[in-house]
């Protein structure tokens, strides 16, 4: 009898632990860091932000960051853990972004463009997906 109640003791300990790991592998994780590619050309010099009020404006309290020559961002979006609600926009600015296709100059005209929610790809087809879903009322890509 001695002998069972440290093996039961040790075996309760056991089967707790592996409960508590297996708890904590099934709770999603939420990224730190949210990878945006702006396609216009690919867009060097432009500012990404997530448009957590959806008025299109880079307003303080949303995470941003100014693409790479490769149109890539990176967002800090360790405080959003909603961040997949919220569409991504992209403003090219003229004197200062450069479209790859045309690499030694910048553009000479400022524009907006964005994508749906959930979506990490920002383009003039990702613009007009997004708009039109404004339009509809404000649908998902999910919607029928």
């Amino acid at each position: 009898m001695n002998i069972l109640y440290p093996l039961a003791l040790a075996l309760g300990g056991a089967i707790l632990v592996s409960t508590d790991q297996r708890e904590q592998l099934e709770q999603p994780t939420i990224p730190s860091k949210l990878e945006i590619i702006a396609i216009d050309g690919k867009l060097e010099n432009a500012q990404v932000w997530l448009d957590r009020n959806n008025n299109f404006i880079c307003d303080l309290d949303e995470p941003s960051a100014t693409s790479n020559k490769f149109g890539k961002a990176s967002l800090n979006i360790t405080a959003y853990p909603e961040y997949s609600k919220s569409p991504i926009v992209v403003m090219a600015i003229a004197g200062q972004t450069i479209d790859q296709h045309l690499p030694n100059k910048t553009i000479s005209h400022s524009y907006l463009m964005s994508a749906p929610a959930g979506q990490t790809e920002i383009s003039p087809l990702s613009t007009l997906v997004h708009l039109e879903m404004i339009n509809q009322g404000g649908q998902t890509l999910s919607s029928n």
